[in-house]
């Protein structure tokens, strides 16, 4: 398994406009490779790279494999 650094799009919950605010949280993660990490982002996503999840309210935007400073996704 390797460590990867994912970073979200959150949401406060509000879809109207003038409410909604939103702010970038990262997280890690371990996968087995490239591959399964970006499954996942596009499994989460809904797959559509910017499709926001409504259950988390929050959308997957990068992944960086913490051994590679380019990010994979």
């Amino acid at each position: 398994m390797n460590p990867y650094l994912i970073t979200y799009e959150r949401g406060n919950g509000y879809h109207c406009g003038c409410c909604r605010q939103t702010w970038t949280e990262t997280d890690t993660m371990e996968f087995e490779n490239d591959a399964a990490a970006i499954e996942h982002a596009k499994s989460f996503n809904g797959n559509n790279e910017k499709s926001y999840n409504e259950d988390a309210d929050c959308v997957i935007t990068h992944i960086y494999a913490l051994a590679n400073i380019n990010p994979i996704f």
